[in-house]
């Protein structure tokens, strides 16, 4: 299998550490390639933009920003030592810019949080939604446009009259996002 500029996955590991803008498609995934790296979403097609990697020990304190790659939104995961929260913010808004916020984890309640783990956050081809993964598995979603949020634990309860008026809980329309 090779990418439409006729590199293999293989083959690409092996080009310098430049980001790279060209995606393959393979089987029901689709990938980008960024910095050298392939990043694999679950099972169907979608295509997002890497701003962000970091390494993340659970329940030590952290901050990992992102910047939508056009736009005033922002995408922010915080583990203050004890959860882990997944923010969304607007720059362009009046007032307090953190529009949203998922609940990711309880630092205890992570069996292995003492093995680093890989977090990204990417972002749609529109600048509008972002996903955050952790090990490669979707944890969180905003949708700026819809002024949804969306995380596996459904958690906190709706707290906004603009944003996610129906909770947090993860749906179906989740996956529908970045196809």
């Amino acid at each position: 299998m090779k990418s439409k500029d006729g590199v293999s996955p293989r083959d690409a590991h092996h080009l310098n550490n430049q980001p790279k803008n060209f995606q393959i498609k393979h089987s029901n995934y689709q990938c980008k390639l960024y910095n050298n790296e392939y990043l694999y979403m679950w099972e169907f097609k979608m295509t997002i933009t890497v701003t962000v990697q970091a390494q993340l020990i659970v329940g030590e304190a952290q901050v990992i920003e992102s910047l939508a790659p056009e736009g005033s939104y922002t995408a922010v995961f915080e583990d203050d030592g004890q959860t882990g929260y997944f923010y969304a913010l607007d720059e362009s808004a009046d007032g307090n810019p953190i529009k949203d916020a998922l609940h990711i984890y309880n630092a205890e309640d992570v069996s292995d949080g003492h093995i680093p783990s890989d977090v990204k956050i990417g972002w749609s081809e529109d600048s509008k939604k972002c996903v955050l993964l952790i090990n490669g598995y979707p944890h969180g979603v905003f949708n700026f446009e819809s002024k949804n949020g969306y995380c596996r634990s459904g958690f906190p309860p709706t707290i906004s009259q603009e944003w996610s008026v129906f909770g947090h809980a993860w749906n179906d329309a989740v996956d529908d996002l970045f196809r």
